[in-house]
């Protein structure tokens, strides 16, 4: 699974949306429709729709397709630690131009 660098900063925030929406259409899943992400699912019958996925659950999906982590300094020296995308991040994520633009 790649990593990604998990920044607020606004160009880090840009490259990562690149990335997500990147990996995220590979999967041939998750679509951008009308400004929404949406996820194909089947019910039980075999019917498949498209059903749009709420910003609480975007963090569950980035983490599908990337393994984020952050820098940290220890003794001086850079060190990926694994961290998680939160819901506020999401959002943003969502909103940005690159992703809305993929």
């Amino acid at each position: 699974m790649p990593q990604q660098h998990k920044d607020h900063s606004q160009n880090h925030l840009h490259q990562f949306a690149i990335f997500v929406t990147a990996y995220l259409a590979a999967t041939v899943r998750h679509f951008l429709r009308g400004g929404a992400v949406v996820t194909l699912v089947q019910n039980e019958w075999g019917a498949r729709r498209l059903q749009p996925l709420k910003p609480a659950s975007m963090p569950a999906v980035f983490e599908q397709v990337a393994r984020l982590v952050k820098v940290a300094i220890k003794d001086g020296e850079p060190e990926y630690v694994a961290t998680t995308c939160n819901e506020q991040t999401a959002k943003i994520l969502l909103h940005s131009e690159p992703f809305q633009q993929a």
